[in-house]
């Protein structure tokens, strides 16, 4: 008889889930792992992660919205931690529409990002990154307000400050796309002009080629008529014409001299009948 025990701490053991090794993670594994994970996570799992999504630039077409969620929190999670978790959830915002409609930063998301952080970092990189997301989360997400990034006076001035720089930018950016845009306009105006031109010359050219030939087939038809006309005269404008007796007599068959030969005969019998 098994003891219950045993039979117990088999059980369990049949049911305890194996977990993939890092390298066999697919990106779901790996958000998954770092959401159940309580503990820091570990620097090999945060690494795997961000080169994934790397190289990823978007979530998979077949991802549900519970993933999109979850690999939103992932990186919210990762951002508490590592500046780099900032760098992947801007990222994807930008690239991937999906996970730009699914992120809400709400307050408490914002507090637990702590963009101030990013901002107050002696690494220039990380200030820059620091700026590109407040400044994306402000244009492009109307409820969020300059006091839900951070509450330090000098950090909203330099916010501000790199807002409005942001702003002539994108207006000297579309100033010069619209002079690029005229300039291509001006370019296809002049190679309209041209092809126009061209056409016209060349419509010309086959007009007067057509008429010189036209009056080459004229000159060979009147040379027609008159080789005609040396074996008879022409009788009207429609070509019929009568020829000599002579010239049919130069060019009658065999059958043609039978025939002429009986009408002779026909009629020398009628004369002498007279």
């Amino acid at each position: 008889m098994i003891h219950p025990k045993a039979v117990k701490v088999s059980h369990s053991r049949e049911e305890a889930p194996s977990k993939p090794k890092l390298h066999e993670m697919t990106f779901t594994d790996c958000i998954n792992a770092i959401l159940t994970t309580t503990s820091p996570i570990s620097p090999q799992l945060k690494t795997h992660f961000f080169a994934m999504a790397k190289s990823h630039k978007v979530l998979p077409d077949n991802l549900s919205f519970d993933t999109t969620d979850s690999f939103i929190k992932a990186c919210v999670k990762l951002a508490e931690e590592d500046f780099r978790g900032i760098e992947i959830l801007l990222s994807f915002l930008k690239s991937d529409d999906r996970v730009f409609s699914r992120f809400y930063p709400s307050k408490e998301v914002l507090g637990r990002v702590d963009i101030g952080r990013c901002l107050n970092s002696e690494v220039s990189e990380e200030r820059r990154l620091g700026l590109n997301f407040a400044c994306f989360l402000l244009r492009y997400y109307e409820d969020v307000q300059y006091d839900d990034i951070t509450g330090d006076p000098e950090i909203l001035m330099r916010l501000r400050k790199a807002e409005v720089e942001r702003m002539w930018i994108d207006i000297e950016s579309l100033a010069a796309n619209q002079e690029s845009m005229l300039r291509v306009t001006r370019e296809n105006q002049e190679m309209t002009s041209k092809a126009v031109t061209e056409l016209f010359i060349y419509i010309e050219e086959f007009k007067r080629s057509n008429t010189h030939s036209m009056s080459e087939i004229a000159k060979d038809i009147e040379l027609l008529k008159a080789e005609l006309a040396k074996t008879g005269k022409l009788r009207n404008s429609e070509g019929r014409y009568s020829v000599s007796y002579t010239h049919l007599r130069a060019h009658e068959t065999g059958r043609n001299l039978v025939c002429r030969l009986l009408l002779e005969k026909k009629k020398k019998k009628k004369k002498k009948k007279k």
